[in-house]
């Protein structure tokens, strides 16, 4: 069964297409990536599922079988489709463990947050202010906060951007425990050893449009995609040794 299915998705900034006729299905307990170059539209496509773009007329965004296109952003949070940002935003205020319990309340049935806190591995930080913490943990409070919402579909817009390696292992272990408790997730996110080893099914978009859609396996020896994507941090490796 499939969670979401997005049916040619398009949308257009002025005189640029943004996203070109995009369908995509992602299964129910699946964790499915997206990647491709800068621009080629994914945070785009994130904001169009989750209702913060408006896709062009004739669109369609379906998710737990119904047709959701146009929903506004609280109303699909409600029904379990939740978001993170390529820029993690919190409650600077606030304390760690008072961000999540703030973030529970948009939830159907309030989780426990010191719970979320032990899943995200934050426990150290939970009295400690957002602005006190580190960017590391910060990125890792928008994952607790996310799920402290009661996610059935989580939307993660490149997780692990500045995270040092146990750091990215601690966002594993939350991720896969999330998919292991029943919630899909989708993940854009540009660090390919993180994405692949994790993910059951990866989307590959360039200028908007879907270049192809398979396993790791097959995304990674692909050729078009070796040469508009994957080559670049094959060159980035090689220069590194």
């Amino acid at each position: 069964m499939n969670v979401l299915e997005v049916e040619g998705l398009s949308l257009s900034f002025g005189g640029v297409q943004a996203l070109a006729d995009v369908s995509w299905q992602v299964k129910q307990g699946a964790i499915a990536g997206v990647i491709g170059p800068n621009g080629a539209g994914k945070t785009t496509l994130f904001n169009c599922v989750t209702g913060f773009l408006r896709p062009t007329r004739g669109s369609r965004v379906t998710y737990g079988g119904g047709d959701v296109t146009g929903w506004a952003t609280h109303r699909l949070a409600r029904a379990g489709l939740v978001r993170t940002f390529q820029h993690p935003k919190s409650f600077v205020g606030m304390t760690v463990r008072q961000n999540v319990v703030a973030s529970t309340r948009l939830a159907a049935n309030r989780p426990d947050a010191d719970a979320i806190l032990q899943a995200t591995e934050l426990e150290e930080f939970a009295d400690r202010r957002a602005i006190q913490c580190p960017y590391g943990v910060i990125r890792r409070l928008n994952l607790a906060m996310a799920m402290a919402i009661g996610p059935k579909l989580l939307m993660l817009d490149e997780p692990a951007a500045g995270l040092n390696d146990r750091e990215r292992l601690a966002l594993r272990r939350s991720i896969v425990m999330l998919r292991d408790g029943g919630c899909t997730v989708v993940l854009v996110e540009h660090d390919m050893s993180f994405v692949m080893s994790l993910v059951d099914e990866v989307m590959v978009l360039d200028a908007g449009r879907v270049l192809t859609v398979g396993s790791p396996d097959h995304v990674t020896s692909h050729p078009d995609v070796i040469r508009v994507y994957l080559g670049q941090f094959a060159h980035a490796q090689g220069q590194r040794t």
